[in-house]
């Protein structure tokens, strides 16, 4: 007795990748662009892709394969740190992350798809790391410990489909 995806329910698909590490940058009044600019140019030396980059007031979180950085990590955190002009605690490692992107066109035009989201994964005790909404409001991606990933995923889908 599935819930069909249409407008009124707005959620059409969701999907969710284990093995990311984020890398959290914070200091007072950050220059993104400064400093968007050098996390970049850390990255590209030691051959890591980006795969996710969610910024507020003053952090910037970097997503990165867990695989890509196993053995430059400590290269890439002294780097960041001293091209991000950022001291000892402006900078800290989350390991075993999974990504779960909630996507559906019809989530720009429904207000509270994000809130019942959220709701349901509190209520399941499953503690969300990241939050990143695109700028087209199509989709909303979240970080969960990787032993959490099936879990948030089931419940996710429980609550905009059941």
């Amino acid at each position: 007795n599935a819930k069909t995806p249409s407008k009124r329910f707005p959620v059409t698909g969701i999907a969710g990748k284990a093995g990311f590490t984020v890398v959290n940058l914070s200091c007072a009044r950050m220059d993104k662009t400064k400093t968007g600019y050098a996390v970049m140019q850390v990255l590209k030396k030691y051959g890591v892709g980006l795969e996710n980059l969610p910024c507020s007031i003053d952090t910037m979180s970097c997503v990165v394969s867990a695989d890509q950085v196993k053995s430059k990590l400590a290269d890439i955190l002294s780097d960041l740190k001293k091209e991000c002009g950022l001291d000892i605690g402006g900078i800290n490692v989350i390991s075993g992350i999974s990504l779960i992107a909630t996507v559906g066109t019809n989530m720009r035009s429904t207000p509270g798809v994000s809130g019942r989201q959220f709701d349901a994964l509190g209520r399941a005790k499953i503690n969300v790391h990241l939050i990143s909404q695109g700028s087209s409001e199509t989709n909303i991606t979240i970080g969960v410990k990787d032993e959490d990933r099936e879990r948030a995923i089931r419940t996710i889908y429980r609550e905009f489909f059941i």
